[in-house]
C-alpha cells in the first residue's frame, strides 16, 4: 500500500457508491477433515501512519500505527509459503535505501523485524520459504520477497504486468522482484461463495485465491484454510475493517483518485466481502487495521 497522501491536505469529496452488484451464492462449506495439518502464523513487520478518515470514506479523524503484515503458513507437501513478504531486511538496515527518504518520512515507517529474522524462531530459515503469495505489489506487501531466493512468487497476472516499472505515486518499485519467476492464477476453478471465480492454489483445499481489483489492477484476496479455522486476507481492498464492517465505504478522496487503479471495481470486492460476514468459522482481516495488532496471536504462536 502506497500511503503519500498520509499528511496531505484532504478535499472534501463524497462520491456516488456503486451499487451493490447481483452476487450469487455458490458453495462454499469447508470439508475441514479433508484438510491436510497445516499450521499459520502470522507476525507485524512495521507499523506506519494510519488516518481512519483517509483508509474508509467517513472513518474517524484519528491517526494510529497501521501494522505491515506477513503471514507464514507451513503446508504438509508444499512447505513454507508467506502470503505477502512485507517489507525485507533492506528496510531493516536504512529505510531511507528502501522504500526511499521521501516515503520513509511520509508514512512515518517504523520498522521491526523482517520476516527472514523471524523465520528460526520456528526452525526455519530464508532459504526454506518455497513460495511468496503477493495479494499485490505494492512495496509495503512485495520489497522484502528479495529476502528469499529460492521462493516461487505467485501473483495476479494484471498487477505483474502493472507494476513492471516505478510508479512513485503507485508505490511500485520492481526492483526486488526483478528477474524472479513468477507464476499466476488462472482462476479456473469456478465460483467460490460470494465470489465467480476462484484458483485451488494447491488441490487440496487449503488456500483458495479469489480476484480483487480495484487497489491494483491485479489485487487478490487469499483464503486459508486449516482444519479448525479460516482467514480471509483481503490485501488492500480494505485497509481497515471500517471499509466493509458497517456498509461499503471506500477509502478516502486522495487514495481514492491518486492510489486506487479502479475504485469503483474495488467495491464490488468488498459487497462480496460483507455476505461473508456471520460465519463462525472465518475471520476477516483487512490489509491495515490497526487492531489487528492486538487480536491476531502475536508471532510465532500457531493460530
Amino acid at each position: 500500500m502506497n500511503r503519500l497522501w498520509l499528511v496531505l491536505p484532504l478535499a472534501a469529496c463524497t462520491p456516488k457508491i456503486p451499487p451493490s452488484p447481483s452476487i450469487s451464492q455458490a458453495p462454499s462449506a469447508i470439508d475441514r477433515e479433508a484438510l491436510p495439518e497445516v499450521v499459520l502464523r502470522g507476525a507485524v513487520v512495521a507499523t506506519t501512519k494510519m488516518s481512519r478518515h483517509l483508509a474508509a470514506m467517513g472513518g474517524e479523524k484519528t491517526d494510529e500505527r497501521g501494522p505491515v503484515h506477513v503471514f507464514a503458513l507451513q503446508h504438509p507437501t508444499e512447505g513454507l509459503v508467506l502470503i505477502d513478504a512485507g517489507y525485507g531486511r533492506r528496510t531493516a538496515v536504512d529505510p531511507f535505501d528502501h522504500p526511499g527518504r521521501l516515503a520513509a518520512k511520509l508514512l512515518d515507517l517504523e520498522m521491526g523485524t523482517p520476516m527472514a529474522d523471524l523465520l528460526p524462531d520456528i526452525g526455519a530459515t530464508d532459504r526454506d520459504v518455497s513460495a511468496v503469495i503477493l495479494t499485490h505489489l505494492h512495496d509495503d506487501h512485495a520489497a522484502g520477497v528479495e529476502d528469499f531466493p529460492k521462493a516461487m512468487l505467485w501473483a495476479d497476472r494484471a498487477d505483474w504486468r502493472f507494476a513492471d516499472r516505478p510508479r512513485l505515486t503507485r508505490g511500485i518499485d520492481p526492483e526486488p522482484y526483478q528477474g524472479r519467476d513468477f507464476r499466476h492464477p488462472t482462476y479456473s476453478h469456478g465460483p467460490w461463495g460470494p465470489f465467480e471465480r476462484h484458483t485451488d492454489l494447491f488441490g487440496d483445499g487449503t488456500v483458495l485465491l479469489f480476484p480483487g481489483p480495484g487497489h491494483t489492477p491485479g489485487s487478490m484476496l487469499v483464503l486459508v484454510n486449516t482444519p479448525s479455522h479460516s482467514w480471509l486476507f483481503l490485501g488492500d481492498a480494505a485497509w481497515t475493517d471500517d471499509g466493509w464492517k458497517d456498509g461499503v465505504h471506500p477509502k478516502g478522496y486522495l487514495p481514492r483518485n491518486l492510489i486506487e487503479t479502479d475504485w469503483r471495481e474495488g467495491t464490488d470486492v468488498l459487497y462480496r466481502v460483507r455476505t461473508l460476514i456471520g460465519r463462525d468459522d472465518l475471520t476477516i482481516v483487512s490489509g491495515h487495521e490497526p487492531a489487528n495488532a492486538e487480536r491476531l496471536p502475536e508471532w510465532p504462536t500457531p493460530w
